[in-house]
């Protein structure tokens, strides 16, 4: 019971609907705290989803440098040991006790105890601590994997999750109660499940956050930690209403090219709604249809989502639908790029549907994440929708259809919602809100450097020490730098492959 800080995640958890709860009562507990410290709206990352977001919070690093992330490498990254980047729990030996954090299966070793959270744990039966030996004393912590009710039952979903979130936490308040940490963290991710199937029941999702208001208030309380920081990754908001193809809008507007039989427009729509319907079947189609066996020499770089695209001749299209625009750069020299780019943001800024601007914010690499993608293998563009519009990949014939994911009335998205929530409070932390702008990847960093951790140079966010009482160590404090010690991670990782 010696910690610097508790943190707590609580996924999904909006800006807005933040402050609206909290203008209704909610977080009344915790509110006697939050009110002492500061509160800011957190800027997550684009795509606003966890497979993005929590690496990006672990690091420090922006999603264009998690080697074979979401982003960078257009696959989610399953296997948090092979990550060859530094957590800010893992620098200087921090002493840690980091429970049910998503995208942290498989764990690695660390100075501390670690419980991985539900997302890519495959089940109770895997090896989802560290050490090893801690899952007897946890034993059915992941039991909700095996029998995923609140699926089959949406009804009881709040039941369900609620008494799930009570034993984790259970679990979680008895590691820390036992034994002295630096950082003890907990990250609640059933929120995220409630508001993607119980969107607008409002009184079960109040009644939630009592529960977890009056437990975590409970633990601060307990564990007597000199800061706590409640955090998000990313918001939400109702499930979008249309789906927009954006590949045949690049393809009317002749930034996309299509080949053979593909030409006709219903085929590339037909195979996407068998996805969304039958995802077995519509994986199997797309695998059979794909023109992506043999990379064509000027081909993308990037991963196929859907068949039938000629990639000699195209210039621009949407891999990944929702998020970002890749340009093909090895057809374009640098200066036709950016021209093709900017061409391609203004007309996007001129797409309405009923009125509505169907683009919200549109951002070139450099404006978003500081950096030029020409020449490399992430998208050129990003881009947030406004909330009822979800762009999707197929190339048919519709420009914009009522969504293929189901009534929208009772169901939360966050792909259009990067407004996350960042509450800290403590000893260290001021009382006044924080003006500056702040991204989820600038917490690793400011972390590190309270601890008096230099900041690695390739780190791409900022220490914000505005957050820190100017009396404290942490403000007064030099921010200092070192170098990158990621090559140490891929040096081990390579070592550990040679036989």
């Amino acid at each position: 019971m010696n910690e610097k800080f508790l943190i707590i995640g609580l996924d999904g958890l909006d800006w807005k609907l933040f402050n609206k709860f909290s203008s209704e009562g909610l977080f009344n507990k915790c509110s006697k705290e939050i009110e002492q410290g500061f509160k800011s709206r957190l800027d997550t990352t684009i795509p606003s989803i966890t497979p993005v977001a929590l690496p990006s919070f672990m690091t420090g690093l922006t999603p264009l440098k998690i080697k074979d992330g979401y982003v960078s490498g257009q696959k989610r990254v399953k296997d948090f040991s092979q990550i060859p980047h530094e957590t800010f729990w893992e620098y200087n030996d921090i002493k840690s006790c980091i429970v049910n954090l998503r995208c942290t299966y498989k764990p690695r070793e660390l100075n501390g105890k670690l419980v991985a959270g539900d997302l890519y744990t495959p089940s109770e039966k895997s090896d989802y601590t560290y050490p090893k030996e801690l899952k007897s004393k946890v034993k059915g912590f992941h039991d909700k994997l095996d029998n995923r009710e609140y699926r089959k039952s949406v009804e009881k979903c709040t039941s369900i999750l609620k008494k799930d979130t009570q034993e984790k936490l259970k679990v979680f308040r008895n590691l820390i109660l036992n034994e002295d940490f630096d950082i003890s963290l907990f990250w609640d991710g059933n929120m995220d499940l409630l508001f993607h199937y119980r969107w607008g029941k409002w009184n079960e999702i109040r009644e939630y956050i009592e529960m977890i208001d009056d437990k975590i208030h409970s633990i601060y309380r307990k564990t007597k930690a000199k800061n706590i920081i409640l955090l998000s990754d990313h918001g939400f908001d109702r499930k979008h209403q249309y789906d927009f193809h954006l590949n045949t809008w690049l393809k009317k507007k002749s930034y996309l090219k299509m080949k053979g039989l593909f030409k006709l427009d219903y085929l590339n729509s037909l195979i996407y709604k068998l996805g969304i319907k039958h995802k077995k079947l519509g994986r199997i189609l797309n695998k059979i249809t794909s023109t992506n066996k043999k990379k064509e020499e000027n081909d993308f770089a990037f991963s196929r989502r859907y068949p039938g695209v000629d990639y000699n001749k195209t210039l621009a299209q949407a891999p990944k639908g929702f998020w970002g625009i890749e340009l093909n750069w090895k057809k374009l020299e640098k200066d036709e790029y950016e021209k093709i780019r900017s061409k391609i943001i203004g007309e996007l800024e001129k797409v309405k549907h009923k009125g509505k601007r169907v683009f919200k914010d549109i951002w070139t690499s450099e404006e978003l994440y500081g950096v030029s993608t020409y020449e490399k293998n992430v998208p050129d563009l990003f881009f947030v929708n406004h909330p009822n519009y979800r762009c999707v990949p197929p190339a048919g014939k519709k420009l914009v259809s009522k969504t293929a994911e189901g009534n929208p009335k009772t169901k939360g998205g966050h792909e259009n919602s990067p407004c996350a929530t960042f509450i800290a409070q403590g000893d260290d932390i001021k009382s006044k809100n924080f003006k500056n702008k702040f991204n989820i990847y600038d917490i690793a960093p400011t972390l590190l450097h309270y601890f008096g951790v230099s900041i690695p140079k390739n780190m791409d966010g900022k220490v914000r020490k505005g957050i820190f009482k100017k009396n404290s160590k942490a403000y007064q404090r030099k921010i200092t730098y070192s170098e990158e010690k990621e090559k140490e991670r891929i040096k081990n990782l390579v070592k550990d492959l040679k036989f």
